[in-house]
């Protein structure tokens, strides 16, 4: 119960912008542990790098627009075009 409540209580300290910067460097941390595990049981190999090196500009380039289109549009209009987006993939 006291671990609890004190989490709520810190929780509610925090801002937003914090949280979510937080999230992002534990989850990129996670991700990268499992490079090691997986490149080990041979699911990576040299012959992925190709198919990084051509993804990695797209990946970047689809997070700065979609900030860009976060900033000029509402956010409920942006989920909207989206979760289309996605649809029609």
């Amino acid at each position: 119960m006291w671990t609890r409540v004190s989490a709520l209580r810190f929780a509610s300290t925090i801002a937003e912008d914090d949280v979510a910067v937080t999230s992002i460097i534990l989850l990129t941390l996670i991700s990268w542990m499992k490079v090691p595990p997986y490149i080990a049981l041979g699911l990576i190999d040299s012959s992925d790098w190709h198919i990084v090196a051509i993804l990695s500009p797209v990946a970047i380039f689809g997070a700065w627009f979609s900030y860009r289109m976060t900033r000029l549009i509402p956010q409920n209009v942006f989920l909207v075009v989206v979760e289309v987006a996605l649809f029609l993939i």
